[in-house]
């Protein structure tokens, strides 16, 4: 078979010999090729061998009929490359529609093995920055059902980087408005910050080799490693070593960014009581104003992603337990005088529209020097019932009426959103009609290609620098909103602050650390350098 529209079948009978009436069929018709192309793939081919002196190596490029002769290739040039450095076009169809697609995207992961019948690749697709559609996509071959995209064809090749090594005219004006807004010194402000707290424990996993252990840095190996287990008869078991112990949430990772940077902190969210000393040691200059217990999340790490074990906080938060554990008079002193208030996100705080409409009716009311706006952002909001979706709404509508409120979320939130309040909407205008809504100010969708702001203004995107080796992926949204909230807070136009936002999360991608001012500064001046890198 050189391809599903024609095929040659020779049904031999015997393997010694032939008579004159054996016969070959050439077969034209594509449904015929296609139960013939099933048949070989799935019954003849996993017996076959190669012929003496007939070795490949995987190369690129590469076209493939059958998902699992890539996925082959693509585990054997894994072992050479980084995986992100591959690029994988495909021909299919939609699995929930049928409908025809062509797409591309870079790989993020891949899976299939010898004890199981799936086999698919995940791919982190090439979308315009104002697209409100998921990054990340699943690839299975022909008739595959538990994914987004069945392929008929695949193409790898090695990505070449972003699609232009240039910035759009409109990003050009932005980061131009951006370095002159920027105030010459940075941290003459106070900032308050909640709610969402945990303790991060780093661990890694690890395997026996000799007398020693080694780490098992890829994903992909843990998972084979789990396939087995299931296809055995023994129990599951994995060997990890803690590394390390950090504050994390979005109140610790907002919070040693502004702390990096010499601004003054009030911290009100679930820090432990006592306080647990993670955060006393990240933030002992800063206030924290503790309204609970703390919980952890045990990260484990690979090099292309990482697996979280959370342990969920079962006491709820919302405004009466933060009232309670906090008097009135301390959230006033907490709020007033602020350039900004960031207040996490949703989907770690389910009662969050509680708090908002507390805000509204009781605390915006006795505040003197109130900030212009808050922020929060929307996490998984998969998670929460539409019922609770529509309460938020409520909420922010309430709250908007007495300040400014900012609403970020990275492109699969924005999704989820979308499916609940605005479903079979459209592109920019989504993230319009979705600002409108959920009746806040300004709504924000950012990814690792750029942002795309909504206001009353209209609508307006900003691309960023693809990193093309990056060192760390993990909290790069609290990192986008940081950026997004300090430009906020020191007064720059809303495209000067996207750009921000973007310079801080790629700046932590690609060093996997937070910059100080001098970093920051320099990021923002050689910006057009890092479209060149890409």
């Amino acid at each position: 078979m050189a391809d599903r529209d024609h095929a040659l079948y020779w049904a031999r009978r015997g393997f010694r010999g032939q008579s004159e009436d054996d016969q070959a069929y050439y077969v034209s018709n594509p449904r015929l090729v296609f139960v013939l192309d099933r048949f070989v793939s799935e019954s003849v081919w996993p017996y076959a061998r190669s012929i003496a002196g007939q070795e490949r190596s995987a190369s690129l490029p590469s076209e493939y009929l059958r998902i699992r002769d890539c996925l082959e290739d693509i585990d054997e040039l894994a072992d050479r490359r980084p995986i992100d450095d591959i690029e994988v076009k495909f021909e299919g169809y939609d699995t929930e529609s049928g409908e025809a697609v062509e797409r591309a995207g870079t790989l993020t992961s891949y899976y299939f093995t010898e004890y199981d019948i799936r086999a698919s690749l995940t791919l982190s697709l090439h979308l315009d920055a104002d697209t409100v559609q998921p990054t990340l996509a699943s690839v299975g071959g022909i008739g595959a059902r538990k994914v987004d995209y069945a392929a008929e064809r695949i193409v790898i090749r090695e990505y070449d980087g972003h699609d232009s090594n240039d910035p759009t005219n409109e990003t050009a004006r932005y980061l131009k408005q951006c370095r002159s807004e920027l105030p010459t010194e940075l941290g003459d402000a106070s900032i308050a910050i909640g709610f969402d707290a945990f303790v991060d424990r780093m661990r890694e996993f690890i395997e026996p080799s000799g007398d020693r252990y080694n780490h098992i840095s890829q994903f992909e190996r843990f998972r084979e490693s789990l396939v087995k287990y299931e296809a055995s008869e023994s129990s599951p078991r994995a060997l990890w070593r803690e590394t390390e112990t950090e504050p994390g949430g979005h109140a610790s990772h907002l919070g040693n960014v502004f702390n990096g940077l010499g601004y003054d902190l009030t911290l009100v969210g679930r820090f432990g009581s006592p306080i647990h000393p993670e955060f006393e040691s990240a933030f002992n200059d800063q206030t924290i104003i503790s309204v609970g217990p703390t919980t952890s999340t045990d990260y484990v790490r690979f090099k292309n992603r990482n697996f979280l074990l959370t342990e969920p906080n079962t006491d709820p938060l919302n405004w009466s337990t933060l009232t309670e554990q906090s008097d009135r008079s301390k959230l006033v002193d907490s709020f007033d005088e602020t350039a900004a208030v960031a207040l996490g996100t949703w989907w770690a705080t389910p009662d969050l529209p509680d708090i908002l409409e507390g805000m509204a009716e009781e605390l915006w009311p006795q505040l003197e020097s109130p900030p212009s706006f808050v922020h929060l952002s929307t996490g998984q909001v998969s998670e929460l019932s539409s019922e609770t979706i529509e309460w938020g709404c409520d909420a922010l509508k309430k709250l908007d009426e007495h300040v400014s409120v900012v609403v970020t979320a990275n492109r699969d939130q924005t999704r989820q959103l979308c499916d609940t309040l605005v479903p079979d909407s459209g592109t920019k205008s989504s993230v319009q009609r979705l600002r409108k809504q959920l009746g806040v100010s300004q709504f924000v969708m950012h990814s690792l290609k750029g942002a795309t702001l909504a206001s009353a203004d209209g609508v307006l995107t900003v691309s960023t620098p693809q990193i093309p080796s990056p060192r760390r992926v993990r909290n790069v949204d609290d990192h986008f909103k940081s950026g997004y909230v300090l430009g906020l807070a020191e007064g720059l136009s809303a495209g000067a602050s996207l750009v921000l936002g973007n310079a801080i999360a790629g700046y932590f991608v690609r060093y996997d650390r937070t910059p100080d001012e001098e970093e920051l500064r320099s990021y923002l001046a050689d910006y057009h350098a890092h479209y060149e890198e890409s």
